[in-house]
């Protein structure tokens, strides 16, 4: 009877089983730096806590005149209730909160185009409507870039890559 337990067989099992876990270990580094694979998975979003940053929009709009109150009416209400969300690569975020007012993915995303909504650089913006939730998207920085070669360039930089990709993700659905 032959010895399964040479040397040649317990390398080839040896080589085997080190490739299955050089391949689960990638897998699971892909999913991990992958942010399509986080933006619509609602369980990763963290409820925030803190009700100075329970906010959405940009800027105080009170000086241009209302072309909707809804905006500022959802803003009353999103101030005591659940708001979560997600950070990204780069501190980007991405941020949930109800879709109270039965906004259409349309009538949100016209938000982005209106000044006394949004009128200022910087903040959360209309990402998607879904029929329970709506999705806000943060910004890169503060319109100023870091300098090359700096902490904050190097986290800008990742934060544009999930920008984009956050983008194109939405883009080609």
């Amino acid at each position: 009877m032959k010895n399964i337990f040479s040397l040649k067989n317990i390398l080839i099992i040896l080589a085997v089983v080190m490739l299955c876990a050089i391949i689960f270990y990638l897998s699971l580094k892909k999913s991990e730096y992958n942010p399509e694979s986080k933006i619509e998975n609602w369980n990763l979003y963290q409820e925030i806590s803190n009700r100075e940053d329970k906010w959405i929009g940009a800027g105080d709009c009170s000086s241009v005149p209302p072309s909707s109150n809804e905006f500022n009416h959802f803003k009353d209400l999103i101030g005591s209730d659940s708001m979560k969300k997600l950070v990204l690569s780069g501190n980007f975020e991405l941020v949930i909160t109800p879709n109270f007012l039965s906004w259409t993915n349309e009538k949100f995303l016209n938000f982005n185009h209106d000044d006394s909504a949004i009128c200022a650089a910087g903040g959360r913006y209309p990402l998607k409507a879904y029929s329970d939730k709506l999705l806000w998207s943060g910004v890169c920085g503060s319109g100023i870039m870091p300098e090359s070669g700096t902490p904050a360039y190097k986290d800008f930089i990742q934060c544009q890559k999930s920008e984009n990709v956050v983008r194109d993700y939405f883009q080609s659905r």
